[in-house]
């Protein structure tokens, strides 16, 4: 839920949170998922070479500024 947010980091994670989002993309038929820090950097990624990476595109930085947490959901005709 967005009220519980807590701030996390790649260290943060474990084997079965990763299980569990693999899971959940799959039970939804997502195509991509992607999990991120408040400072941008991919922590969890359907795809392995985003993991690190740093999302430094300002809408996205903007909504954190905010306090909001960012998600987009991309439909694939």
């Amino acid at each position: 839920m967005v009220d519980d947010l807590i701030p996390l980091e790649q260290a943060s994670f474990q084997d079965a949170q990763f299980k569990q989002l693999g899971a959940i993309r799959n039970e939804i038929d997502l195509h991509k998922l992607k999990v991120f820090t408040f400072r941008g950097e991919v922590v969890y990624s359907s795809d392995p070479e985003d993991i690190g990476q740093v999302n430094g595109e300002a809408y996205f930085s903007e909504s954190l500024a905010k306090g909001q947490p960012f998600i987009k959901v991309i439909r694939k005709d």
